[in-house]
């Protein structure tokens, strides 16, 4: 292409690859690389399944974690709601929420999304509504985890429809 002196050729090339980059530019920036990537991955899903990703993500701070526990922390999050979001037929509701924030030297993470049907519990905990058991269902377990491994605590709240998720961690000075 380089020493084309078709203009139209490499003019066509470069829009094809600009079509092709679309997808994996930056959907929001978040002031953390890992979290940008893991929402841009997730914003593709949504789009593919119909639901509305409406996020507020201050990531900013969160450099005191590693990539993995991020990515196990948002993963986990957007695919919960996601798997549960799909299934609604009215696009009203097809709709997750995403916020971070923080509040003195906590950081603030809040995920809603609307769900249908109810949720089983095994003991205190959600049971997976995977087909296979055996690698899922443990994904509010990982976010808790990662939560307490840094002095914080995860919750949710499933009522009338609409599941929250609520993790507060404390920010190193």
């Amino acid at each position: 292409l380089e020493s084309s002196q078709d203009v139209k050729q490499v003019r066509a090339f470069v829009d094809g690859m600009n079509r092709s980059i679309v997808p994996y530019e930056t959907f929001v920036e978040t002031g953390n690389e890992a979290v940008d990537i893991i929402l841009a991955d997730k914003a593709a899903l949504c789009q593919s399944e119909r639901i509305r990703l409406v996020p507020y993500v201050d990531a900013s701070r969160l450099g005191f974690m590693t990539s993995f526990e991020l990515c196990a922390l948002f993963g986990n999050a957007l695919d919960n709601a996601i798997e549960a979001t799909a299934p609604l037929g009215e696009e009203a509701l097809r709709e997750i929420a995403l916020k971070v924030s923080y509040d003195r030297n906590l950081m603030v993470m809040r995920v809603n999304n609307n769900f249908v049907g109810e949720l089983s519990k095994r003991g205190q905990r959600l049971a997976t509504t995977k087909g296979q058991r055996e690698g899922h269902g443990f994904g509010l377990d990982s976010i808790e985890e990662i939560a307490q491994k840094h002095g914080g605590a995860m919750s949710f709240e499933a009522k009338d429809g609409v599941f929250v998720l609520n993790v507060v961690i404390p920010v190193p000075a």
